[in-house]
């Protein structure tokens, strides 16, 4: 059974994501509603996927995955997001997250994410694929956009 760190700071979402994945290969190790307990939880449950919101209270999504990076192996990272900048997109890709699905998507598409995940690959929503691809096709593969903050360690 996959075990999954699930992070997000609304109630509703994370219950209705504890029903979608009952009965799946899929097991809820732990959950989180801020940046900060996301980082705990990683430590204390050592989920094989971390499903991480971008927008929480505290550290934001993107500052949890650059301090899991900063802290060796990470967990396989999927981000569920509501919605997502052009900045935020290419930070995404940059630190090769393993996947990303928009809240507004059919629940199949976590599935499918997931399950690809799983096996090793990557899944991006296909809404936030076409993005990517033309903010590469402007910017170059990993660059953001000349006026995104930039993050350094």
């Amino acid at each position: 059974m996959t075990r999954i760190l699930l992070a997000d700071d609304h109630p509703m979402i994370r219950t209705a994501i504890e029903v979608l994945l009952r009965d799946t290969a899929y097991e809820i190790a732990g959950t989180a509603a801020t940046g900060d307990e996301a980082l705990s939880e990683v430590a204390r449950v050592e989920p094989d996927i971390l499903l991480l919101d971008l927008q929480m209270p505290g550290r934001n999504g993107m500052e949890v995955i650059r301090a899991l990076d900063g802290k060796g192996k990470r967990p396989r990272v999927v981000v569920l997001t509501a919605a997502v900048d052009d900045s935020s997109l290419m930070e995404a890709r940059a630190l090769r997250i393993e996947g990303m699905v928009l809240k507004n998507s059919d629940p199949a598409f976590l599935l499918e994410c997931l399950d690809t995940v799983e096996r090793g690959g990557s899944w991006m929503d296909p809404e936030l694929e076409s993005r990517a691809r033309e903010l590469a096709d402007i910017y170059g593969a990993t660059a953001r956009p000349a006026l995104a903050p930039c993050h350094r360690m």
